[in-house]
């Protein structure tokens, strides 16, 4: 499963709650943008301040379907790291 579309914000309006927008074990990767989170992707990689660069996989906790968290790694957890290519 791909990244999910850059641009779109990581928390939607799902009914009376807020969703995540990747599906269940789908990846995405954002960055804090203007106050919101932001997805970014292959396309837009590059031109991404890696000390801002959050990559994460869509976690449904309940089972009920809607993605209830993000479990990921932020520029906290990495000191380095090199991407040689995105298929």
């Amino acid at each position: 499963m791909p990244f999910v579309e850059a641009g779109q914000p990581l928390k939607v309006k799902a009914g009376k709650r807020m969703a995540y927008t990747p599906n269940a074990q789908q990846l995405v990767a954002y960055v804090l943008d203007g106050g919101n989170w932001i997805t970014v992707d292959a396309s837009n990689l590059a031109d991404v301040d890696v000390s801002k660069l959050h990559i994460g996989v869509g976690f449904d906790e309940d089972g009920d379907g809607v993605v209830d968290t993000v479990r990921e790694i932020g520029p906290d957890s990495y000191y380095a790291c090199n991407i040689f290519g995105i298929e």
